[in-house]
């Protein structure tokens, strides 16, 4: 660094100046970035309770949005508001439709399988999301006794020409129990809905797997009835937001 003349003027009886050189400390942000998620409201209940730091903004009359937006993503049921992007503190508060850990136990509609004494076993220990639970248990008793009653009418109807695969798949048709009903919540923060299940038989190796379209039509029509709902409030909220499919 090369020498460098500082003119000083000394005033009121100063008789020491004191210079020190350096990069200057840096100064803390005005605030932290947050990064918030959980379920699909919790980007309009931050906009409809704003923080210490909109709040100000807002009453200076500052753009508070500017730098701000919503993004919708269908696919993965999810609403994100990103607020003062590109700034220090910028903040994501991330809403998403997510499934309720009792329905995704139960594998619904999923690759899920289990042998018919799993199930029973398993319908069993959750026997409370029932109708009742006398109704439960009669299903129980019926899925162990299931592959004993398949194999027995398999072993009647053989003709002893090979035909074991027509005959598994007959017995199979024969002896599915029939279909259940259980109420348990499907989203996070969502209520109970009381579902109608089917126990799926694989012919080949007798896997079991639960279907329900009642679930699947619920599923695509909350999805897009819950964001909307969200997305009109937040509207109401600040209409000058900017909002966006992804």
């Amino acid at each position: 660094m090369k020498d460098q003349k500082i003119n000083v003027s000394v005033e009121n009886g100063v008789k020491e100046l004191i210079i020190r050189h350096g990069e200057a400390e840096k100064l803390p942000a005005i605030r932290k970035p947050a990064v918030i998620e959980g379920t699909i409201s919790v980007p309009r209940i931050h906009l409809e309770n704003p923080s210490n730091w909109l709040t100000d903004k807002v009453e200076n009359g500052d753009n508070v949005l500017a730098f701000s937006r919503i993004e919708i993503n269908r696919e993965k049921k999810s609403i994100e508001f990103i607020e003062d992007e590109g700034r220090e503190w910028e903040s994501h508060f991330l809403g998403v439709l997510e499934f309720t850990e009792i329905f995704e136990k139960f594998g619904i509609n999923s690759d899920k399988s289990y042998t018919s004494l799993e199930l029973g076993e398993f319908i069993k220990m959750n026997r409370s999301h029932f109708e009742t639970r006398d109704k439960a248990m009669k299903l129980v008793n019926e899925l162990r006794k299931f592959k004993a009653k398949v194999d027995k009418d398999i072993e009647n109807a053989d003709d002893g020409r090979g035909n074991r695969k027509i005959l598994l798949a007959q017995a199979v048709d024969s002896n599915i129990p029939e279909s259940f009903k259980i109420t348990i919540p499907i989203f996070k923060g969502q209520p109970k809905q009381t579902l109608d299940v089917e126990i799926s038989i694989d012919a080949g190796d007798l896997s079991c797997r639960l279907i329900s379209p009642e679930a699947n039509d619920y599923v695509e029509q909350m999805r897009d009835k819950l964001i909307d709902a969200e997305i009109e409030q937040i509207r109401e909220l600040h209409p000058t937001l900017r909002i966006f499919e992804v």
